[in-house]
């Protein structure tokens, strides 16, 4: 069993299969949002318990949902893979449990591991088929992550295709990093050099606050630095949990990486030079949808197991200031707890707790349907 988030200063890049990076090129890529969907496709998913099945898009480009026959609401979703609802069939995911509650169908445009940021540059792409459509926007804590990164490889190790572009805050105005990937030849350029040397990746707010820090170093280790005892800690983890990990099919560590990466998360949203941007950006995108914006945080399973929560506060606060109709699911999900023996039982994976399952999405559509 090899820990794929355990990587060195003189390798920060790792392996590269280039046949892969031109799959995802050819049939994910884009240059403005980073990757979509192509329309009329579909996608092999595991449904946990070794199921599988298919993630399957329309014409269109969105989540296939029964209800796309019926009467159109007046709502829209967006967000990451919990608004897509990965690794569950179409007739369980959030936004067809929406729709029968709404009696009629509701567009998905969720894409999985989007960013919030992402999720506003594709409502904005998409806008003039969303005339006065009120958006559902849902999605995890670590989008906070997500939005702060220019590459997704910063935070998920491993994850080297995903680039994309940035926002940021200069003069307290919400201002644009464009995607560094324009043609399959600059996937070169980034993945063929020391990326310390680019200025463009080097002062990406992930790298500094995190990727360069927690990479694997003896000396550092020496001398005593905080993030490389930290990952020593996680590495050990893995080790020492290698038998638990097998028995739930888990052979990366997903479960333990979750849990350190729940951990940075919720840390940065005591950040303020990364929840400005995410601030700014929330009320920009609440104007541009007309003050129709509901955005709905989900915790994953590792978020839920958190000792302490400065995602949840900050939620309760930014809603008090500026009054958008901002909500966590947090408290919603711990008064549910009798329903299940653990929380592990509202999620696909045990212990690794990625995506909601049946009852999950359904409990998590009772509680937005009581919030629109």
């Amino acid at each position: 069993m090899n820990y794929q988030w355990l990587y060195f200063t003189e390798n920060y890049i790792g392996k590269i299969n280039w046949e892969k990076l031109k799959k995802f090129y050819t049939t994910s890529f884009d240059y403005d949002l980073g990757w979509e969907p192509r329309p009329n496709t579909q996608k092999a998913e595991s449904y946990g318990s070794n199921n599988k099945g298919f993630l399957i898009f329309d014409k269109n480009g969105l989540r296939d949902d029964p209800n796309k026959n019926r009467r159109e609401t007046e709502f829209a979703i967006f967000g990451d893979s919990y608004a897509l609802s990965r690794q569950v069939c179409s007739v369980e995911t959030i936004g067809h449990i929406l729709g029968n509650k709404l009696n009629g169908y509701i567009p998905n445009y969720g894409v999985g591991n989007y960013g919030i940021d992402q999720s506003f540059q594709r409502y904005r792409k998409y806008k003039n088929n969303l005339f006065k459509k009120k958006i559902i926007l849902i999605i995890v804590p670590e989008t906070i992550v997500r939005m702060n990164t220019i590459w997704r490889h910063f935070h998920e190790t491993g994850n080297i295709f995903g680039f994309k572009g940035k926002f940021f805050v200069d003069n307290n105005r919400l201002n644009y990093q464009e995607n560094p990937i324009k043609k399959f030849s600059d996937y070169e350029k980034y993945l063929t050099k020391n990326i310390t040397e680019d200025i463009l990746l080097s002062n990406d707010p992930m790298f500094q606050y995190r990727f360069k820090k927690e990479a694997f170093d003896i000396k550092k280790l020496l001398l005593l630095k905080k993030e490389t005892i930290n990952k020593a800690k996680e590495f050990i983890e893995y080790k020492l949990s290698s038998k638990y990990l097998k028995s739930i099919n888990d052979l990366k560590g997903l479960s333990i990486r979750m849990k350190y990466n729940s951990k940075f998360a919720d840390l940065c949203y005591l950040n303020e030079k990364l929840t400005l941007p995410f601030e700014l950006l929330v009320e920009e995108f609440n104007r541009e949808s007309n003050k129709n914006l509901y955005i709905f945080f989900i915790p994953q399973l590792s978020d839920l197991n958190l000792k302490t929560n400065h995602c949840v506060k900050y939620i309760d606060n930014l809603r008090k200031r500026t009054g958008i109709k901002i909500y966590s699911a947090f408290e919603y999900l711990q008064t549910k707890r009798d329903l299940v023996k653990e929380f592990n039982e509202f999620y696909v994976e045990k212990g690794y707790g990625g995506h909601l399952n049946k009852l999950g999405n359904a409990i998590i559509g009772e509680w937005i349907i009581d919030k629109l």
